[in-house]
């Protein structure tokens, strides 16, 4: 009897084993599962930081640099109305006033609203005023006033004057300059 009871402890005992081992192994698998997906959060997030700032050194995401010309991108297409050109001006030879008076040659583009016949007319009838307003225009400038970074404010005068003073039935919209010299 003593070996029947050694055998019904064997398989009582392996049992036993078994079953704490399994309970064991059900208790583990959760925190286990856990570790294994908190080690692929913790390294998805290593990841993506390195990608970030590498990114932003190589890449310069988020400096100044590449802003710039998207700035100017969007300068230009704000403006890029579809327009006609008035391109008949002659080019303006003129002297500015002043001591350190220099020799500007300007020739000048007006942009006026797509196929608008009353506009292309209205300039071609007051072309001589035009002109005239623009060798007086720039005549009457200095040097200082005629600085390349200072285009910009130029054709805006430029154009309102024209809009407000010698043309009544139309408007421009824009002034381009086609050339734009100033010599010594």
């Amino acid at each position: 009897m003593a070996d029947e009871d050694d055998i019904s402890l064997d398989e009582g005992g392996s049992d036993a084993a078994v079953s704490s081992d399994k309970g064991g192994s059900k208790g583990g698998l959760i925190p286990m599962l856990l570790k294994w997906v908190a080690i692929g959060l913790v390294g998805a997030i290593l990841i993506f930081v390195i990608v970030w700032f590498t990114g932003s050194f190589i890449f310069d995401w988020g400096g100044g640099s590449i802003a710039a010309p998207v700035q100017e991108a969007d300068e230009y297409a704000a403006t890029q109305e579809d327009l006609d050109w008035y391109t008949s001006l002659e080019t303006l030879k003129v002297r500015t006033v002043g001591e350190n008076s220099i020799q500007v040659v300007v020739n000048i583009r007006l942009g006026y609203k797509k196929d608008d016949k009353t506009a292309s007319a209205e300039i071609s009838s007051k072309l001589v005023l035009i002109e005239d307003y623009m060798r007086r225009y720039f005549r009457g400038r200095t040097a200082s006033e005629l600085l390349p970074e200072k285009e910009d404010a130029i054709r805006i005068e430029i154009r309102n004057a024209i809009n407000d003073n010698i043309l009544v039935r139309s408007k421009i919209k824009d002034v381009r300059f086609k050339q734009f010299d100033t010599i010594q």
